[in-house]
């Protein structure tokens, strides 16, 4: 379920379980193989392990190129695609600890949301809620959640999770 963030924080109590809360984009998935494959129809030649926003726009990729094949590699993995290997190894352990809520924050657009839910539905993994910051850091909803642990792939994503400043 998405969550209305002034309905949930008006009856949330962090005291009274343990909190996880991950990333879902290269953690649950990975869209790498396919951007590259669409970046490479455009005549653009990007590995896989470099077709993150920031670093496929300092390469001088075109945003509007950039958003086009992001938005189509991130709808299809979720239509076509399954967990990222090892993830279903330790997930049914993890969502048997008790007192344990599990919350994804995702970096989506709000379009890309139900075909989020649908997906984590599909491969019946269990979460109580996923946040979306629409491409927006996520430093504000990690404060108001204040988890036990955070999970997280981009280090800029972390960094800016991290820092001093609002």
């Amino acid at each position: 379920q998405q969550v209305d963030n002034c309905d949930f924080f008006g009856t949330y109590f962090k005291d009274q379980h343990k909190v996880l809360a991950m990333d879902f984009d290269g953690i649950w998935v990975s869209s790498e193989e396919y951007k590259s494959k669409l970046l490479k129809a455009k005549g653009l030649n990007i590995k896989p392990p470099h077709t993150s926003r920031d670093r496929t726009l300092a390469m001088g990729v075109p945003f509007d190129d950039y958003m086009e094949v992001s938005v189509r590699a991130g709808l299809d993995i979720l239509e076509h695609g399954t967990p990222e290997p090892g993830l279903d190894k330790y997930w049914n352990k993890i969502t048997k600890m008790p007192e344990l809520k599990i919350y994804i924050i995702t970096s989506r657009y709000d379009k890309m949301i139900p075909p989020l839910i649908r997906f984590i539905q599909k491969h019946k993994t269990h979460v109580d809620g996923v946040f979306n910051v629409n491409n927006e850091p996520k430093k504000e909803i990690i404060e108001r959640l204040s988890p036990d642990v955070f999970v997280e792939d981009s280090l800029i994503k972390l960094s800016q999770v991290l820092s001093n400043s609002h």
